[in-house]
């Protein structure tokens, strides 16, 4: 009866850790909306410091940071991926005495590789850290003039949380083109 009862227990036991283990999804995508990007506060910076220099600095609209994420869990705890982050903005300013009035529209395309560490992993939370590092596409149109350039980026996140089943809804706090916070819905397949 004890073997009995030995053998039935394992076999209920190995029953349980294949199920939990079949509950654990390899695959995530992202979709998230943010606020304070680098690329939004490094534009804000210059138009205060043209506001210094006697230029009028007239409104500014701004859309982003949207982001698309895409991670592979390598295990439970650590996971690399690619993060794409848009972000628009569009300015207006009026010139020093005599100059003429500026318009032009921002748009950044920026693509990273990323890494993403996991402290605790529930069947319906998980609390997690994440760093990217890569490039940000820039492209400036002011009147019929056009310039683009290519600068480095990141997003450190320090902290983020997400709840739910296989779709999920996450909040991140942290600095970088993603956002100083950021919010979105993750779908684990």
């Amino acid at each position: 009866m004890k073997k009995l009862s030995i053998i039935l227990t394992c076999v209920f036991l190995g029953i349980a850790v294949t199920a939990n283990a079949q509950d654990f999804k390899k695959n995530e995508i992202s979709f998230g909306f943010g606020a304070g990007s680098n690329s939004q506060i490094t534009e804000i910076g210059g138009k205060m410091v043209d506001a210094m220099f006697g230029e009028s600095v007239g409104d500014a609209d701004y859309f982003g940071p949207f982001s698309v994420e895409y991670f592979r869990h390598l295990d439970e705890k650590y996971a690399v991926g690619a993060v794409f982050t848009y972000v628009y903005s569009k300015m207006e300013q009026s010139g020093v005495e005599g100059s003429a009035a500026k318009s032009g529209v921002n748009n950044y395309y920026t693509v990273m590789p990323a890494f993403k560490s996991t402290w605790l992993r529930d069947r319906l939370v998980s609390v997690y850290s994440k760093i990217a590092l890569g490039a940000t596409y820039s492209v400036l149109k002011e009147g019929s003039n056009k310039d683009s350039e290519i600068a480095f980026n990141y997003q450190v996140t320090v902290g983020g949380i997400e709840f739910g089943g296989p779709i999920r809804i996450f909040a991140e706090i942290g600095y970088g083109e993603q956002g100083m916070g950021l919010i979105g819905l993750r779908a684990h397949f």
